[in-house]
């Protein structure tokens, strides 16, 4: 892998880091929270959309 496809490599998953912890998804230290565990369980394509609308 070059340096640049790694640092696109970091920054995505930086970035999808974020919005699972402003869902609370994942806690400031990267733990998995409820919310989480329960997206891991859905196996539908839209799990992030269909864990969102069970919480909310």
């Amino acid at each position: 892998m070059c340096d640049s496809q790694l640092q696109k490599f970091w920054d995505e998953l930086k970035n999808r880091s974020r919005v699972l912890k402003k869902l609370g998804h994942i806690d400031a230290d990267g733990v998995v929270q409820l919310k989480g565990r329960a997206e891991c369980l859905v196996d539908n394509g839209d799990e992030l959309l269909v864990t969102e609308l069970m919480f909310n």
